[in-house]
């Protein structure tokens, strides 16, 4: 039975302001950024993405402003809409926000600024003091541009006077100045965002000055967040054990569990609060949903932050699965790097696909929609969930290569059993035709023999009541035996007759027998010819499988063993491009095939540059080929392997690796792989991959 219970974690959702009291970590955070909005007109808040930044405004800063006579006003503009003027936007935002205390406060007048309202709508007299919280700020570069650059410079012109206090003249009065004063701006944005605000430096000299980033977690900061968010029905042990799982080293478990010493230690390791947070819901839901009433340290033993995240994606994504490929191919790039799509062009302008991905976005938060409006992009919450979809998108891929590959088996091994079962069914038609034949003969013989005997039984009756009927005349009956005696002859000659007759028809009979034994010989025949064409394309798909999976994990990059650290000993010497002259000597046809008789006779004939800059690496290469052999076996290629121990004594090395003896034409292919060595560790880098056609024999080797 599965427990119902209120997991403590937001996983990929950020925190609202109903969660301030379980949303722990920023309290040395939050101290600090009060101080900054009480003692200055802006404030500018940035970080990278996935920090937290917006769960700290909302879970935080706001209902902490509140307490202390603030009245914090949240505000994410819409650049995506065109039709909408975003100061028209903020000024309707802040008049519905502070008629909360004065329900009698006025719009704003039509060509009314912020400093001119702001200067004369107090609220009781300067007392609360409200406070423009601009989350998401880095929308207006990403999405401004599609603005009216006019509306864009109002709005960022009539910010600057809020902030700077630039009154007119007929507003210098300390009432209005006091007024003004009260109110104070919050700019949250992208940390790689910030550079762009130095365009605005002339505008709002304040820009340079308060200014706060947000770090990722410390351990210490971690652990907390996890035990107080669990209300300590995790033990500290399963905590460290889920910081360490998450990628930081857990030198606490050496026997020291100060968070000081931990912080000390660990000061350049900080935790993203993204991926804890979504790991720990994981967590959690896995153990409820295994009976558990905590997590335990083992079941943290037993799953990775990389399972749990992934299975995320996927548990969620069966639910959209038309939209799956669309975020796989257009949010992310050949290396796993998350990408911003207009979110017209991403759903290719289907109403239902935009829908989808509106409740993608609110249910899931597997991505995010930004900005409402035709101008709104779409992109994947965060860079580590955005890693997880690309592996989990390269995993599919592979999976869809084995599959391929075991449907390749599954059609050789049909063709054996078929090629069986018709030489059986040969063997057995033959012989079922003998035997319906001898029984057919036999069956004709015997109507005939029949046919004959009864004639003359019937003959013999009729003579004996004529002899009855004639014993008075003995003369008469003498003549009858006489003549009967004459007719035997030609009795004879009928029977003899009859028989010829009748082998004539047992001629045709077997004539017409060995042409329909011909005829299912052709069609076996046939189907034989038929079954080999179908193992040869079989062999030839074993192929381009085994190319295919080979450039999938060329493309991304990946060595076939984990890529080592090298700092110490210098980068490996030999790229991909140092085999782009890598060559084939052998004899090539008019028609783009090499020649089978060169290779019969003087093997695979590879050439290639080796790079000047050996280094430290004691490396060596591997060249492999897969011809084609004959009798179409399951091991239809055989690796031929040629080491070279010292490339630079080579200079430009020729490498022969000998034909097989049952060597044939059609397709082969080879590979080059490059092995580093260095005592604790190996890599494997695949440089070349390519397929080759080779021609069929000369017509001199083909006569016996």
């Amino acid at each position: 039975m599965t427990l119902q219970r209120k997991n403590p974690f937001r996983g990929p959702f950020s925190y609202q302001e109903a969660d301030e009291n379980n949303f722990f970590g920023r309290d040395m955070e939050v101290e600090e950024l009060i101080k900054l909005i009480k003692n200055n007109r802006l404030t500018l808040l940035y970080g990278a993405s996935g920090t937290g930044k917006t769960s700290l405004i909302k879970a935080k800063l706001l209902p902490h402003l509140k307490r202390e006579y603030f009245h914090p006003i949240y505000i994410r503009i819409n650049f995506a809409n065109k039709n909408e003027d975003p100061l028209h936007s903020i000024q309707n935002r802040i008049v519905d926000e502070l008629r909360l205390w004065d329900e009698h406060l006025p719009k704003f007048e039509p060509t009314q600024s912020l400093i001119d309202y702001a200067s004369k709508n107090a609220i009781f007299n300067g007392l609360i003091k409200p406070v423009l919280f601009f989350d998401q700020f880095e929308e207006l570069f990403t999405l401004g541009p599609a603005i009216d650059p006019f509306d864009i410079h109002c709005l960022m012109l009539q910010l600057s006077n809020l902030i700077e206090l630039r009154l007119p003249d007929d507003l210098k009065t300390s009432d209005y100045i006091n007024n003004i004063s009260s109110f104070k701006v919050v700019f949250s944005l992208r940390q790689e965002y910030v550079g762009f605000l130095d365009d605005f430096n002339q505008m709002i000299p304040s820009i340079n000055g308060a200014r706060f980033r947000l770090k990722k977690f410390s351990p210490s900061q971690a652990m907390e967040a996890i035990l107080l968010s669990s209300q300590n029905s995790i033990s500290t042990e399963t905590v460290e054990e889920i910081i360490s799982t998450i990628g930081t080293p857990a030198l606490w478990k050496q026997g020291i569990m100060s968070y000081d010493y931990i912080d000390k230690n660990l000061i350049n390791r900080e935790i993203d609060p993204f991926v804890l947070s979504l790991y720990c819901f994981q967590l959690y839901n896995k153990c409820i949903q295994f009976g558990y009433f905590q997590i335990t340290t083992k079941f943290v033993l037993e799953h990775n932050d990389e399972e749990l995240i992934r299975n995320y994606y996927e548990e969620k994504i069966i639910h959209y699965n038309d939209l799956k490929h669309l975020i796989e191919v257009k949010l992310l790039d050949e290396s796993g790097i998350r990408l911003i799509s207009p979110l017209n062009t991403f759903v290719s302008g289907e109403k239902r696909l935009e829908e989808m991905a509106y409740n993608l976005s609110i249910e899931t938060g597997i991505v995010r929609i930004i900005g409402e409006g035709k101008e709104s992009k779409i992109e994947i919450v965060h860079d580590r969930l955005a890693l997880e979809i690309f592996n989990s998108k390269n995993e599919n891929i592979n999976k869809e290569a084995n599959e391929k590959k075991r449907e390749a088996d599954n059609l050789n091994e049909l063709a054996r059993k078929a090629k069986k079962i018709t030489f059986r069914v040969s063997i057995v038609s033959a012989i079922i035709i003998f035997i319906l034949t001898g029984v057919s003969i036999y069956l004709y013989i015997y109507s005939v023999n029949n046919n004959t005997i009864g004639g003359l039984q019937d003959q013999l009756l009729q003579q004996k009541r004529l002899n009855e009927n004639s014993q008075d005349s003995i003369k008469k009956l003498n003549w009858q035996v006489e003549n009967s005696s004459t007719q035997m002859p030609r009795i004879s000659d009928s029977i003899n007759g009859l028989s010829g007759h009748t082998l004539r028809k047992f001629n045709e009979m077997l004539k017409f027998k060995n042409d329909s034994m011909l005829t299912l010989t052709g069609k076996i025949a046939l189907l034989n010819n038929i079954i080999t064409e179908k193992e040869e394309k079989n062999e030839m798909l074993n192929i381009d499988v085994r190319v295919a999976r080979a450039l999938i994990s060329n493309a991304n990059n990946q060595p076939d063993s984990p890529p080592i650290d090298a700092s110490n000993e210098g980068p490996h010497s030999f790229e991909k491009t140092d085999f782009s002259k890598l060559k084939i000597l052998n004899l090539k046809n008019p028609d783009g095939t090499f020649d089978f008789d060169d290779i019969k006779k003087n093997g695979f004939i590879f050439t290639f540059d080796v790079a000047e800059n050996y280094g430290t690496d004691k490396g060596k290469i591997e060249i492999r080929v897969f011809p084609k052999r004959k009798n179409n076996q399951d091991n239809s290629f055989e690796n031929e392997f040629d080491f070279i121990p010292n490339l630079q004594a080579m200079g430009q090395p020729r490498i022969v690796i000998k034909a097989p003896k049952d060597f044939k034409p059609g397709k082969a292919s080879y590979d080059v792989k490059y092995f580093v060595d260095r005592g604790d560790s190996k890599t494997t880098y695949l440089l070349a991959k390519n397929i080759i056609l080779i021609s069929k024999p000369s017509q001199e080797n083909n006569n016996p």
